[in-house]
């Protein structure tokens, strides 16, 4: 129990003031009390956000097995149902799986390879495929811009 419980508050009162309230309206102006204390309460009364209530819980495998079909993380998080990519995320590392970023380490080797690609006038997108490290084409646009290499070709 808490303090909006003991002013005798009802989810039914709840539903009635967000007709015409915002949370904060009814946190400050009719129960006084944080907002942070109404969300709490509303938790407890089954009033809180539903999230991921259809959403599967993916194995690795499964999860593995998509990736492998040329799926993006967008396809992958919407094919498990999932709708938010905070709540797809925070599954996917529950079960073991690393985050996709890594940091490309700026070798020396690496910034010739681009440079040279980019003397050639290749574009980003076309460069980024035939580079020895992988990496998406706004990587290697970072690269480009914080190493100061001079791009020849358009994005």
């Amino acid at each position: 129990m808490g303090v909006i419980d003991d002013m005798g508050f009802t989810p039914a009162q709840y539903r009635e003031l967000k007709e015409t309230m915002t949370d904060m309206e009814i946190a400050e102006d009719h129960l006084y009390c944080s907002i942070y204390t109404l969300k709490a309460w509303k938790r407890r009364h089954g009033l809180g956000p539903q999230y991921n209530k259809l959403a599967k819980k993916f194995t690795v495998e499964e999860w593995k097995e998509m990736k492998k079909h040329g799926m993006t993380e967008k396809e992958i998080m919407k094919g498990f149902g999932y709708r938010t990519l905070k709540h797809y995320i925070n599954h996917k590392r529950k079960i073991g799986i690393p985050s996709l970023k890594k940091k490309i380490e700026r070798t020396p080797e690496l910034l010739d390879e681009i440079k040279g690609y980019l003397d050639e006038g290749m574009t980003i997108k076309a460069l980024t495929p035939k580079l020895s490290v992988q990496m998406t084409s706004s990587t290697a646009a970072n690269i480009i811009k914080e190493a100061g290499l001079i791009e020849t070709g358009k994005g």
